[in-house]
């Protein structure tokens, strides 16, 4: 990685005064930034695909049926749900990328719900199982998107940024050459393609999902930890902008024939605002509400001033996603300072996200016709109220240089992977054989991957066989020899 504040005129240059990039960096700059193998977040690109989709028949399906917003609020609502309760049980599912078969569930639920919405849409399903099959859609891609989010951040938060935009941007051309097919192939797509991102899901050897030195903790402490520290002041500030958001998307028309070009143009905004994100250096990352708060502003204006609804969207969009996923990347840090599961504050992150959005899709469902100018008033004062909330944190939202650059292994690290590699050791069991080596005991390497005394045993003897060893101590030699 080179130094982000390195003149401008040197061979490699980084980023100019601030920490913003200079034009003549930038394609070294993305180049370093891309992760590799591309491959290995194709799943991410499948689901923004099925998501893309999936908006847009709710769109056109629920505008048919007269329950588009309340369709999108429940939608949200099972999103959050599912957050909270990865939360609430985060001692014993983290890391829910490791599991494997509850997030192969998450792709059936997602797959059964996308394929109901296709089947309500062609008029093979009744009108009624409209709603309860975008509850499952969103249940399911609650628990996905999570997991994905869970191990992009074991990348460095810079190549995290990259991994989610490059995924994105793919999964919109992926999107609108579906679209340009028979309507029977966007069917299929929409009953496959969850849970062919869940099955691409495989964290890679010597992934890290949890945190050295984070000792016993319970759930519940877990969620203290959470709350005793800003996390609550910036959680709030974000439901409020994301009620914002979910106000302004519920202006974009109800047409059929728009639906998809409006889903495709807020998905690339998210994309646009994770490169940005990623090309700017810590100092830089502080000073982002001050441009994201604006410019949902901005796109609220822009529909009170008559201005096409894209303009609206767009800017709205933009603004929303830099809020987003920079508190995506200050979480990573709160879990790493505090040696926190990381995927805690990514699903209260998640949670406060769509209930924000859930509560906006709401009330633009319960306000009277003809309401618009109501509605930017409320979009107003949520995001007037958002940045009081943001103001109360400003001074603790640098971001670090470790948490944005990817994680440098050290000597030990790179032994047990290369130990793993020549034995053939499961990634789990690369996670339990490095902990081992760094000298931790049964019941530490039990809590610290979340996982019962009798499975750490099962671990170590498969280890022990693949290795061809019978002893801790032969086992530390073959890791140092």
């Amino acid at each position: 990685m080179t130094d982000v504040r390195r003149d401008c005129g040197r061979r490699e240059p980084a980023a100019c005064e601030g920490g913003v990039p200079c034009p003549a960096a930038l394609p070294t700059r993305l180049r370093e930034l891309v992760p590799r193998p591309i491959s290995r977040f194709a799943g991410v690109a499948l689901l923004t695909c099925w998501l893309v989709l999936v908006r847009s028949h709710v769109v056109a399906v629920g505008a048919a049926a007269g329950v588009r917003m309340p369709a999108f609020a429940c939608f949200s609502a099972s999103f959050a749900l599912v957050g909270w309760l990865i939360l609430a049980l985060v001692a014993r599912v983290s890391p829910i990328a490791r599991r494997v078969e509850l997030t192969v569930l998450a792709g059936a639920l997602a797959s059964i719900g996308g394929g109901m919405i296709a089947l309500v849409d062609v008029g093979a399903l009744d009108g009624g199982a409209f709603v309860p099959a975008v509850v499952l859609a969103g249940a399911g891609a609650g628990w996905i998107s999570l997991a994905w989010q869970e191990y992009l951040a074991t990348q460095g938060m810079r190549r995290a940024l990259m991994g989610l935009a490059l995924g994105t941007l793919a999964g919109v051309v992926l999107a609108a050459c579906l679209a340009s097919l028979p309507g029977a192939v966007v069917d299929v797509a929409l009953g496959a393609l969850p849970l062919a991102s869940a099955l691409a899901l495989r964290p890679h050897r010597g992934a890290r999902f949890y945190a050295s030195g984070a000792g016993s903790r319970t759930s519940r402490q877990v969620c203290e930890d959470i709350v005793r520290d800003h996390s609550p002041l910036m959680l709030t500030s974000l439901a409020l902008a994301a009620v914002a958001f979910g106000i302004v998307g519920a202006g974009s028309p109800d047409a059929a024939a728009t639906a998809l070009p409006f889903a495709l143009l807020v998905t690339a905004t998210a994309a646009v605002a994770n490169v940005a994100l990623a090309l700017l250096a810590g100092p830089s990352l502080a000073r982002v509400p001050y441009v994201a708060l604006p410019l949902m502003a901005a796109g609220v204006v822009a529909g009170e001033l008559g201005l096409p609804a894209a303009v609206g969207v767009a800017l709205s969009g933009l603004g929303y996603f830099l809020m987003v996923y920079l508190m995506w990347v200050e979480m990573a840090q709160s879990a790493e300072r505090k040696r926190l599961p990381v995927i805690g504050l990514f699903a209260s992150l998640a949670a406060a996200e769509y209930v924000g959005v859930g509560i906006g899709q709401a009330v633009a469902s319960w306000a009277p016709a003809g309401a618009v100018s109501a509605l930017g008033t409320t979009s107003l004062v949520t995001l007037l109220a958002a940045s009081l909330f943001l103001m109360a944190v400003r001074d603790r939202m640098e971001i670090s240089q470790s948490v944005l650059d990817a994680p440098v292994r050290s000597d030990l690290e790179v032994r047990v992977l290369r130990l793993a590699d020549r034995a053939g050791l499961t990634p789990r069991e690369t996670d339990v054989l490095q902990l081992w080596a760094e000298g931790h005991n049964a019941a530490y390497v039990q809590t610290a991957l979340g996982i019962s005394r009798n499975t750490v045993k099962s671990h170590l003897n498969h280890i022990y066989q693949k290795v061809g060893v019978t002893s801790r101590e032969e086992l530390l030699a073959r890791v140092m020899g």
